[in-house]
């Protein structure tokens, strides 16, 4: 069997957690559950002290602060099991569907898109800023109130317009 990809295992999360409840996991591995709370099994505790969620994704132990989800209460009860095996051992279907895959292939042509976006944008800014410099440092260069400062001047005027037309582009 091929290795799963990391979008195909989140997916496949995703589908074990939409489909099972904290409290269902919990006492699939024999935690008794009283009300919304259930003795801790993450240590040794007498007590009630763990907290099921309202909504039913997740449990926390008050007394030593951790947090669960079906997932990880599976690869608890199950000698710290991989993420992967506990995704498989609550009926996680590793494999992709159609749909999915053309969602994660959509969000990865985005992605790219917008990296290059962004890369052509810094591209620009670079430009323009060197050619502010260039201007100015000509500009200082040149003989005082001569044809050519006047020049520069204008360039590095120009480049500074550029350079905020650039600026409002970026996301900031």
């Amino acid at each position: 069997m091929a290795k799963q990809t990391k979008a195909e295992l989140e997916a496949a999360a995703e589908r074990v957690k939409a489909r099972h409840t904290v409290q269902e996991v919990l006492e699939r591995y024999g935690v008794k559950i009283v009300g919304n709370r259930c003795k801790s099994f993450c240590h040794d505790g007498q007590k009630l002290t763990t907290q099921i969620s309202p909504d039913g994704t997740f449990c926390r132990c008050h007394k030593c602060n951790l947090s669960f989800d079906v997932i990880s209460i599976t690869q608890h009860f199950n000698n710290n099991c991989s993420f992967s095996r506990a995704v498989k051992i609550l009926g996680g279907d590793l494999a992709m569907t159609p749909e999915e895959k053309a969602m994660a292939a959509k969000l990865k042509a985005e992605k790219e898109a917008e990296r290059k976006k962004q890369e052509a944008l810094d591209q620009e800014f670079r430009y323009w800023l060197l050619m502010k410099r260039f201007s100015q440092r000509m500009m200082y260069a040149a003989p005082e109130k001569s044809g050519e400062m006047a020049h520069y001047y204008n360039k590095s005027r120009w480049a500074d317009m550029k350079l905020a037309e650039v600026m409002e582009k970026m996301p900031f």
